[in-house]
């Protein structure tokens, strides 16, 4: 067996890949929590923060040197490079978080998804009554030539009183429209009770 002084390859080869595997892995965990868009941004604006702090601080410097009987000149230049360098790092940071908005979502309130779906459910509501209320609805029915069963019975009823073999009396077809049509059951007595008191 072949060996690197006391240890044998074989033993060194897993040792070897089992480093190299917790190395990738540590890296790759790294990377992944190292890449956060909300972090970046958090840093870019620390960053920002920073460097509009002294800049400020450069600018008020160079202003107070320049109203000075005897301006530095060379601070006055010093401090200008380091300030156009910070304004460098400010428009650095600015596209770092402009790049890293575009990952990042709105974290919408529970409440705001229900009071959404709600308002939905309110609308669809809305429209349903709107449509049963105006009677769009029956207009909508009669256009696609949508027939209720209940009314289909009823036509098939009638047109056997019509018929003159058909066993179906008129009667039969106003008990069949009265237990098929509450309103027209309503309106029907309404009108037996008007015309027995006209007779009467």
């Amino acid at each position: 067996m072949k060996t690197l002084g006391e240890v044998p390859y074989g033993v060194l080869e897993r040792r070897l890949w089992v480093a190299t595997t917790l190395l990738v892995a540590i890296a790759l965990i790294v990377i992944a929590s190292g890449c956060s868009p909300t972090k970046e941004i958090a840093k870019a604006s620390t960053g920002i923060a920073t460097a509009a702090t002294s800049s400020k601080s450069r600018f008020s410097l160079i202003h107070n040197e320049a109203e000075s009987p005897a301006p530095d000149v060379a601070l006055i230049s010093d401090e200008a490079v380091g300030g156009l360098a910070e304004q460098d790092q400010i428009l650095s940071y600015t596209s770092l978080i402009t790049h890293n908005l575009t990952s990042v979502e709105d974290k919408v309130p529970y409440w705001m998804t229900v009071t959404q779906y709600g308002i939905i459910v309110v609308g669809i509501l809305g429209v349903c009554f709107l449509l049963w209320y105006t009677g769009i609805g029956s207009l909508i029915k009669r256009l696609i030539g949508f027939i209720p069963k209940a009314k289909r019975r009823e036509a098939d009823l009638a047109a056997a009183v019509m018929n003159d073999g058909s066993p179906a009396t008129m009667r039969e077809f106003v008990a069949a429209r009265r237990a098929s049509d509450p309103e027209f059951d309503k309106a029907y007595e309404r009108a037996a009770t008007e015309r027995d008191r006209t007779i009467r």
